[in-house]
């Protein structure tokens, strides 16, 4: 017995020796199997078997080849089911999320209003708006005649949400009278017609313009309220008239009814009372023309005048040469010398007006000091007058005996000087006399 108990002993102790030996040898590896999964958007939470993993792009190691059943999960997105098959060569997969969307229903009371959002009209209720995404949006329903109205909603999951907006009229009555009337009535740029007038407008802020051909214009703001109504009396003032008148050529004179204007051509002749007017032009050497308007209440008339020439000219001999020659009291030139110095040359004037013209030559040391003489100019004519003599000092003498005298000098001999000292009084003096004689200056 003793025997086999130890046999047994040893045996057991054999085995346990050989299970220690064994313990201490490395065991093999188990085998792994790559998985990825990705996702658009990126960032979506990847869970297996209830238990979050990682979020997209995930990767991992499977020990087993076979099915797995991941869900891909993002917020404002559907979550999706993603059952990947491993192989021995791993998996791998990429999923499109798809937003969460709802349908929105917008009625309004009355219907047909106008839906804006982000100022884009999307159509008149009753309205479906499809897929709208997650979050808040607000539109603004409108309808002509009612007050517009905000609507917001919250879009949280794919439920379809209704939105309702009851409108409230915002109608009132503006009621316009004018003197005089029948005049035409805009408002806000459009015309409604004639006064007395009686409208249902929107209220609010409008522009309202009144006006009738002859009258001055009424341009003010009128503000309306709903459910009440706005009367208005309007005074229009009658419109004086204008006159454009203009000529060829320019710078005439105007006379308005005989009266002269202080304007000249061209001219805008403003605030005339309607009525019959005679308007005359008048330009120096030219004929004066008249012609016969009629201006309205705030009419705009023109009148045009072409003026023909009504000029003559004067041919005029000063002697001597170097006299000033004036034209009706307004100096114009001087008369030269011609080729033999002692005559002038013949003084031209032109362009003068039909009628009767008056030429004064003078000269400072003249006596008379001028001379005038009236000249009947025609026209298209040239007059010829008869020389203008002027009795003019142009010597100095000194007689020996100290006697000075200034005077003209008409002639002189080798022996003899015939000096005027004054006109019509002529003496001679012999040379022997003469202590000296120097003639003036030419000019004046």
């Amino acid at each position: 017995m003793m025997k086999y108990l130890h046999i047994l002993i040893l045996s057991i102790m054999g085995s346990a020796a050989l299970l220690l030996l064994a313990g201490c040898e490395k065991a093999p590896e188990k085998p792994g199997f790559t998985i990825k999964v990705d996702s658009e958007p990126q960032g979506a939470i990847v869970s297996y078997r209830n238990k979050e993993r990682g979020k997209t792009p995930y990767s991992t190691v499977a020990r087993r080849t076979g099915t797995f059943l991941f869900k891909i999960s993002m917020k404002d997105y559907e979550p999706q089911w993603l059952p990947l098959v491993v192989s021995e060569s791993g998996a791998s997969a990429k999923v499109q999320l798809k937003p969460i969307t709802a349908d929105i229903l917008i009625t309004s009371n009355p219907s047909e209003a106008q839906v804006k959002i982000n100022d884009v009209v999307m159509g008149e209720t009753p309205l479906v708006l499809k897929n709208q995404p997650v979050g808040e949006q607000t539109a603004v329903i409108e309808k002509i005649g009612f007050v517009s109205r905000r609507e917001s909603w919250t879009v949280k999951d794919s439920r379809p949400l209704k939105i309702t907006a009851d409108l409230s009229s915002n109608i009132g009555i503006i009621k316009l009278t004018s003197n005089p009337d029948q005049a035409e009535v805009f408002i806000d740029g459009k015309y409604y017609g004639l006064t007395p007038l009686e409208k249902k407008v929107e209220q609010g802020k409008l522009k309202v313009v009144v006006k009738k051909e002859g009258y001055s214009t009424f341009d003010e703001y009128i503000i309306t309220q709903r459910n009440q109504t706005v009367s208005r009396e309007i005074h229009l003032h009658l419109l004086p008239g204008s006159l454009n008148v203009s000529s060829v050529p320019q710078g005439a004179a105007i006379y308005v009814n005989n009266s002269l204007s202080d304007k000249k051509t061209p001219a805008l002749l403003e605030n005339l009372a309607p009525g019959n007017y005679s308007i005359k032009i008048e330009k120096g050497g030219f004929s004066p023309v008249t012609k016969e308007v009629k201006i309205t209440r705030g009419g705009k008339s023109s009148l045009h005048f072409e003026l023909g020439v009504n000029t003559g000219g004067i041919d005029l001999v000063a002697n001597p040469p170097g006299v000033t020659v004036y034209l009706n009291g307004k100096e114009h030139g001087q008369t030269e010398a011609d080729e033999d110095g002692k005559f002038s040359k013949v003084y031209r004037l032109r362009g003068l007006s039909e009628g009767i013209q008056q030429i004064t030559v003078a000269h400072k040391r003249a006596q008379p000091p001028q001379k005038t003489i009236s000249v009947n100019v025609t026209k298209g004519k040239i007059a010829r007058t008869a020389p203008v003599n002027l009795w003019i000092a142009n010597a100095e003498l000194k007689l020996k005996s100290g006697r000075k005298m200034i005077g003209l000098l008409k002639s002189e001999t080798k022996n003899e000087v015939f000096f005027e000292p004054e006109p019509g009084v002529r003496q001679a003096f012999k040379r022997s006399e003469i202590e000296y004689l120097e003639p003036l200056q030419d000019e004046e």
